[in-house]
């Protein structure tokens, strides 16, 4: 039997987790240190299944990031799936529209973790655009040329295609129901034998660079918001894509804020802003120093627009803490005292990145409207208790 090389693996498997914790800023504390581990132990996994299970010739959908893997500060509305793809090949999506809010599929020149930068976005699909029957269904071709003989839907496959990105974005995650996409490639033959030992211990090999490229993208993207200014500000950033087709790593359509909240355990972040006369999402979420979402499931940590409350003013405000603060909208940290704040504003009429404060939270009432409800504690068990649910019953192929 041969045997196979761990400990050359395991050598670039420490090399490659020591690279990535180098990536954390001088005066990262203990707790900074250890969600980067974890981020390094996703990234095996989220490696593995793009190596043995991602194929441009025989496709399948990849639950790349999820509420399982949450690292990529993954938005907990939305349900990611990924394919690698050739932009030489035929390739048919097709399957059941559902209900959710939003159902993008955006093109790319790669995937994280496959080259040193993330590819450009190279063109989508939105499902808007798709020609749904009486039951909702679509089927539409992926291909440079449209085939011959060909009278359904098309869509052009755009120059240095490498990948797509199918994402599902929830609003109301207790009744929407998850759309339902098979992809295959039409022009060659269905079956794809084993892996022989050869391509297998060539993708083993490549684990350890996977996991040091994907969290080099990710933590670089981190740096680059600690750059944008001093804690507790929020900035808006638009990451302009070659060509001009997009913004990198979001939707088409989308404009994205970022900032870090820094605070004591006394204290919250006030977030407050005006809602876009015409917006078809939004919400807001905090992640750990390491880009990972905080607790997507059991913490409140994310707040989109059909569960956040408005104030009689029509303006949302929430808080950011590591205690309850006691108003409906709490993005609770986990803990946390300091991490990212991540916002989107998806189709809308405009786009501001909101006004933050730091407040003590005994003094909280003295900076909100007189006619704002607090919560009891019964209520924010409930309010949490909903969100568990909604979440388990939201899981279908990816989650």
């Amino acid at each position: 039997m041969i045997e196979p090389n761990w400990s050359d693996w395991v050598e670039n498997a420490i090399r490659a987790a020591d690279d990535t914790l180098a990536l954390l800023p001088e005066n990262a504390d203990d707790q900074a240190c250890a969600d980067a581990e974890r981020a390094i132990a996703m990234s095996f996994t989220q490696g593995y299944l793009m190596m043995f299970h991602g194929h441009a010739d025989h496709p399948d959908w990849v639950p790349f990031i999820s509420f399982l893997l949450p690292s990529g500060a993954i938005n907990p509305d939305t349900s990611y799936d990924i394919c690698r793809i050739d932009e030489r090949g035929v390739y048919r999506l097709s399957g059941y529209r559902g209900t959710v809010q939003l159902l993008d599929f955006q093109m790319t020149e790669n995937l994280p973790g496959l080259a040193d930068h993330s590819g450009a976005r190279t063109g989508g699909i939105n499902a808007d655009d798709l020609t749904l029957d009486a039951q909702g269904r679509f089927d539409v071709v992926l291909s440079a040329e449209r085939p011959a003989d060909f009278s359904g839907d098309w869509h052009p496959m755009p120059p240095g295609t490498g990948a797509i990105l199918m994402r599902q974005v929830h609003y109301d995650w207790e009744t929407e129901l998850d759309a339902r996409v098979a992809i295959e490639r039409l022009d060659v033959p269905p079956r794809r034998p084993a892996a022989d030992a050869a391509t297998t211990r060539q993708r083993l090999e490549y684990l350890p660079m996977f996991v040091r490229r994907f969290q080099n993208q990710f933590l670089s993207y981190k740096r680059q918001v600690r750059d944008l200014g001093p804690p507790n500000e929020l900035h808006i950033r638009v990451r302009k894509e070659k060509g001009g087709a997009g913004q990198g790593g979001g939707m088409g359509g989308q404009v994205m804020y970022h900032g870090n909240f820094q605070i004591a355990e006394d204290e919250g972040l006030l977030i407050e802003t005006a809602i876009p006369e015409r917006c078809r999402y939004w919400n807001i979420q905090v992640t750990d120093e390491a880009h990972i979402a905080i607790e997507p499931l059991f913490c409140q940590s994310s707040i989109n627009g059909f569960q956040a409350r408005l104030d009689s003013d029509g303006r949302f405000r929430a808080v950011i803490s590591a205690r309850d603060p006691g108003i409906p909208n709490w993005l609770d940290t986990g803990g946390h005292l300091h991490g990212g704040i991540l916002g989107r504003w998806t189709h809308a009429s405009d786009a501001a990145a909101p006004a933050a404060r730091v407040v003590k939270l005994d003094k909280l009432r003295d900076h909100l409207p007189p006619d704002v409800t607090f919560m009891t504690q019964e209520e924010r068990e409930n309010q949490l208790r909903a969100r568990i649910r909604a979440v388990q019953m939201r899981r279908g192929g990816s989650h």
